[in-house]
């Protein structure tokens, strides 16, 4: 490998730990940080939540969040793909999962960017 190989290899890994360092401090340790539509995406994890707790699958009217009156969020929001993220850090207390759910989300997001433009830089 190159010397620019081995770089870009070291600058990726301090961008990650940087990025795990920050989230740890203001995610973990300082609890979640709400704004803009926070509160409705953080009501539809609780729904799935509750689902797995109780054994059960998420059905599309949302009776324990969105004021218990069985609005049909996940009729109109989708949540399947909400679902492996909530399965894996279903053992958590509600805010580390939350939080835990937001750097999987960004990190995975940031992992597909990555490929994509790599990929078109090659060419392919």
């Amino acid at each position: 490998m190159t010397k620019n190989g081995y770089i870009r290899i070291y600058l990726i890994m301090a961008l990650i730990v940087t990025f795990i360092a920050i989230s740890i401090k203001y995610q973990f340790l300082s609890g979640i940080k709400l704004f803009g539509d926070s509160v409705f995406h953080i009501q539809r994890i609780l729904e799935i939540r509750m689902a797995f707790k109780q054994g059960t699958l998420p059905c599309w009217l949302n009776f324990n969040t969105f004021y218990g009156i069985g609005q049909a969020v996940n009729g109109m929001y989708p949540d399947l793909t909400l679902w492996p993220f909530v399965a894996i850090t279903n053992f958590m207390s509600p805010q580390y999962q939350m939080a835990t759910i937001n750097f999987l989300i960004f990190f995975l997001t940031l992992l597909i960017s990555f490929l994509s433009i790599k990929s078109q830089g090659n060419g392919t």
